[in-house]
């Protein structure tokens, strides 16, 4: 799979920060992660795409809400 199509869970994100998924929940709610895309219908599969997250962290995490995502 292309790394850039790579989609990661809330497991396996909440590991890759460190944190609880519920604190990633937390973070989310608040617009300081990156918004994920949902798979299936409803709201119920987030998934991000890890070479956006990788970006983000790299761009020493911004708030999401202020991050365009895109990279250069």
């Amino acid at each position: 799979m292309n790394q850039s199509l790579k989609l990661i869970d809330r497991r396996q994100l909440a590991e890759k920060l460190g944190i609880s998924i519920r604190t990633l929940q937390r973070w989310l709610s608040m617009g300081k992660i990156p918004k994920p895309i949902y798979l299936g219908s409803g709201r119920r599969l987030p998934r991000w795409v890890l070479s956006k997250i990788d970006h983000w962290i790299m761009s020493n995490c911004p708030n999401a809400n202020n991050w365009n995502g895109e990279q250069k």
